[in-house]
């Protein structure tokens, strides 16, 4: 998850990573956030590709646990 801060709307907003939702991100941005903010985090992916991903609370299609307990065995 990236947290961007709209600088038009002077509110947090929260941007979820498109491979989790497809490109219905793209149409939120689209219809909340100003033309600045979509400049920012077109930029965003670069140093997060840099560092690498944080962890996601949502892990592929198992439940949380499940997917480490098969790696596991």
């Amino acid at each position: 998850m990236v947290f961007v801060r709209c600088s038009h709307y002077f509110q947090p907003l929260y941007i979820f990573p498109f491979f989790h939702f497809g490109l219905q991100w793209l149409r939120i941005l689209l219809l909340y956030l100003c033309l600045n903010c979509i400049r920012r985090i077109i930029l965003l992916p670069i140093p997060i590709l840099i560092m690498g991903l944080p962890p996601f609370p949502v892990e592929g299609p198992f439940p949380n646990g499940m997917e480490y307990n098969l790696k596991k065995e």
